[in-house]
């Protein structure tokens, strides 16, 4: 049985009453309180105190949402495992985080995003294609998808009086809900989970412009945010051509 087939015939036991009951005993006697002792790994299937966790959020959604993340619980799993640190109260702090991203992807309209973008973003979206420079380039070896994000080539002067941080909201949204599109298809082809990607950052041509506050603040509230709302959602990062000015701030911050 595929691993995918494996963890949606677990799921459909855990949904039930006595699932229910269960999570809330696991939860009651503090067994969901600790942190875990490693993140688990991308495609090792739903273990038992996961399934306790997720019977706990579909408890609090609506009938809608529920039946959504019971269709689909690649996110659920993934803001699941995104807290895998958290301590004391693990399970609270992972069911926080959900419902937050739930409002976020509402209020953003990131389920519909690729079918029906937001209007300013139509006719905009060639020049942010041009000027931000992030594209899928295949696969790894394992089915995950490539990203390669060439930031020296972002030009820091012109960058966010083309595009407020609303706009570079909406179009990076929409780029990400491509490559979660792309790894939903590469899941059902692979008969495996893929919800991570690999990263190359080209950082050709950075200058010190891109690493001061007027550039640099502003978009990493943005990134941040994102990766907030997008958990668990890189397996690597390799970064290349990376000039002087990037190994001086990397020496200040890699920490």
């Amino acid at each position: 049985m595929r691993s995918s087939e494996l963890g949606n015939a677990t799921m459909q036991l855990i949904d039930t009453v006595e699932g229910a009951e269960a999570a809330a005993q696991l939860v009651s006697a503090g067994q969901l309180a600790a942190p875990r002792a490693r993140k688990r790994l991308e495609r090792e299937p739903w273990d038992a105190d996961e399934l306790a966790t997720r019977t706990l959020l579909l408890a609090r959604l609506s009938p809608a949402q529920a039946e959504a993340a019971r269709r689909d619980s690649t996110l659920m799993l993934q803001v699941i495992r995104g807290g895998w640190h958290y301590a004391p109260h693990r399970a609270e702090t992972i069911c926080s985080n959900y419902a937050k991203v739930l409002e976020w992807r509402a209020g953003i309209g990131a389920d519909t995003i690729l079918a029906n973008p937001p209007p300013p973003t139509i006719g905009r979206h060639t020049e942010w294609r041009r000027r931000w420079h992030l594209d899928v380039y295949g696969e790894d070896r394992e089915g995950r998808p490539i990203l390669g994000h060439q930031l020296g080539r972002i030009d820091p002067a012109t960058f966010l009086e083309v595009f407020n941080l609303d706009m570079v909201l909406l179009q990076y949204c929409r780029d990400l809900e491509f490559v979660s599109w792309r790894k939903r298809r590469l899941t059902e082809q692979l008969g495996t989970t893929v919800y991570k990607q690999v990263v190359i950052l080209d950082m050709a041509g950075l200058g010190m412009g891109h690493v001061g506050s007027k550039f640099r603040g502003p978009v990493a509230e943005v990134v941040v945010l994102l990766q907030q709302m997008y958990p668990e959602g890189t397996h690597r990062i390799f970064i290349i051509n990376c000039p002087f000015a990037f190994r001086a701030v990397w020496s200040a911050v890699k920490g």
